[in-house]
């Protein structure tokens, strides 16, 4: 399983631990240091997803993508919403899993 993390900080400890336990995080590929300059729309973050064939993907704060991930092949979708952040790292955040397969269409 390969999980595609989008976040521009790192994670902390208590998040990664609390994570590893629904989702592989050892095959984790940082999106941040595949894309330097970040990504424009949703779409770029999605042909990431597909090209390195991710199971699951990590976002910060962004629901619209998740959904589009699990609309667009991600099995499950980890959101965090940062609670507490110094300099490098994202220290304590809400957890929120989504899992399942999504129909997803804009009209």
């Amino acid at each position: 399983m390969v999980t595609l993390i989008v976040s521009r900080k790192s994670l902390g400890e208590l998040i990664l631990s609390k994570i590893a336990k629904h989702i592989d995080i050892a095959n984790a590929i940082d999106f941040y240091k595949l894309h330097k300059d970040g990504y424009k729309s949703s779409d770029e973050v999605i042909a990431e997803a597909k090209r390195v064939k991710a199971d699951s993907a990590i976002v910060v704060a962004n629901f619209k993508l998740a959904c589009e991930l699990l609309a667009n092949g991600c099995k499950t979708v980890i959101v965090l919403i940062p609670l507490m952040v110094d300099h490098a790292e994202i220290v304590k955040a809400q957890v929120f899993k989504l899992e399942g397969e999504l129909k997803l269409e804009k009209l």
